[in-house]
């Protein structure tokens, strides 16, 4: 016998109002995951003409916004019936997006800022128009559906032949969860400057030709009568921000930027003074072919100690950890990496690079479940507020714990099968929407309390001895 729960969910936008930026803006992760199911549903992309010559991987403007006026995502999970040994459960979820042609096209181009795409043709006028346009996915876009696709265990036909347009790694920045703004704390920063420069904080320094190590830095450039070294423009270090970070704009790249120079990395030896008149936001850094800066002493100070980091720490084990279980001083470690959004961009690359990214992104989505439920509780929220919830934590239930899920982490069979069997039957006749949410929410707590552990017996040991990372663990006291 085969039992379907199919738990739709309908997301509804949220347009934060942040000053500064347009109403209509979509939180960061909203954004990827509406580009990447827009991407799959143009999937096989086909060469369009343009000018009179085909461009390979590309797609119609007309196409994405008739697709973004109704996108639907689902993930199934087959699992056996945990009250019927000869059955089967199949659990779904639905994620539905559906939006006006006005809002699909403000959308593609919130697409276009954020370096997603581009278009075709070549133009420096990046305007995406509801009609006759040609597009294609950027470096940045593919690897953002790269993600996207490991993250929902989706495979296309078409991606390893998208792969050979990725030029350049890219860097996650960490976001406050509740403004969705980039963290510039000093040590964030100085992380970002180091990969802008083309340093990795394992003593690497590629070069120009190897793509998004970092930007071009001119030896030699004389200004108003005097010779400047390792200078560059503010566009060169701008639209590198845009294409090889995951800013969404160029107000976010050139509030990263303008930390450069507020933590004195960089200085200005040529102002654009009529851009400066015109925006007053950027009075320290200017986005412009005009605007020049250079490394500042420290600065430099900070890429030649990044330089000469080797792998000192390779080969060392940490004294702290136990094969016993989970030692205390690693979990007191985890928790300071946690908190700390330069060690969670680090540990969060370190974990992507070993494959094993699936318990934090499990703990970070289940963190913010469990926190908003508890408030609904607390504030006796409507059942449709409960629901939607309850909802999300199926969506999280099918990515993350059930069996053969996309990115399914390790927890006990007891953990396991007590999720299915919550996860997988109808609500209780006698029971309310905030009995079954409470249920949920602590099953969830369980999990997660699961993964922790692990991550601190297993993930954090390797991170310890991660070499990128070396300086800003010695930083924060964690080594």
């Amino acid at each position: 016998m085969t039992i379907d729960h199919n738990q739709r969910l309908v997301t509804s936008f949220h347009f934060p109002d942040i000053p500064g930026y347009p109403l209509t803006i979509v939180y960061f992760q909203d954004l990827q995951d509406l580009f990447s199911a827009l991407l799959a549903s143009l999937l096989p992309l086909v060469p369009h003409r343009v000018r009179f010559i085909k461009i390979e991987h590309t797609f119609l403007a007309e196409d994405a916004i008739h697709n973004l006026g109704n996108l639907k995502l689902t993930q199934s999970n087959r699992m056996p019936d945990p009250n019927n040994p000869s059955g089967t459960v199949v659990s779904t979820s639905t994620t539905t997006f559906s939006m006006n042609k006005n809002t699909a096209r403000n959308l593609c181009q919130q697409f276009v800022d954020a370096r997603y795409i581009e278009s075709a043709d070549g133009k420096p006028d990046q305007l995406f128009k509801q009609i006759g346009g040609v597009w294609r996915p950027t470096s940045k876009g593919i690897t953002i559906f790269d993600w996207f696709c490991q993250s929902n265990g989706l495979y296309q036909d078409q991606l390893s032949e998208l792969h050979c347009l990725i030029t350049g790694p890219l860097l996650y920045l960490e976001r406050d969860v509740k403004t969705d703004l980039c963290h510039v704390d000093r040590a964030t920063t100085e992380v970002v400057f180091c990969r802008l420069i083309g340093v990795d904080g394992r003593g690497k320094k590629g070069p120009y030709s190897e793509g998004a190590v970092g930007i071009r830095l001119q030896p030699e450039r004389k200004l108003n009568g005097r010779t400047y070294h390792d200078t560059f423009t503010g566009l060169t270090a701008a639209e590198w921000l845009r294409d090889n970070t995951t800013c969404l704009d160029l107000r976010e790249a050139v509030n990263m930027a303008t930390h450069f120079v507020h933590y004195n990395l960089i200085e200005s030896v040529n102002a654009d003074l009529a851009y400066m008149n015109q925006f007053a936001a950027c009075k320290l850094f200017q986005p412009t072919p005009i605007s020049i800066y250079q490394l500042s002493e420290r600065g430099q100070d900070l890429v030649d100690t990044s330089s000469s980091s080797r792998g000192s720490s390779q080969g060392k084990t940490d004294a702290s950890s136990s094969k016993g279980g989970v030692n205390e001083s690693n979990r007191h470690k985890l928790e300071k990496i946690l908190l700390d959004p330069t060690l969670r961009l680090l540990f969060r690359e370190n974990l992507r690079e070993t494959y094993c990214e699936e318990g934090l992104a499990f703990y970070e989505q289940a963190d913010v479940i469990i926190r908003d439920a508890k408030a609904m509780l607390e504030k006796k929220d409507s059942d449709d507020a409960m629901n939607e919830t309850l909802s999300q934590s199926h969506v999280i239930f099918n990515t993350f714990l059930a069996p053969g899920s996309p990115r399914e982490v390790n927890v006990n069979h007891k953990i396991r099968s007590s999720l299915m069997q919550r996860m997988t039957k109808a609500q209780a006749l006698d029971a309310t929407v905030a009995d079954t949410l409470k249920e949920v929410t602590a099953l969830l707590e369980t999990a997660q309390d699961a993964v922790f552990k692990l991550m601190a017996t297993d993930s954090v040991p390797k991170f310890l001895n991660n070499p990128a990372a070396e300086s800003r663990l010695v930083q924060a006291g964690v080594r």
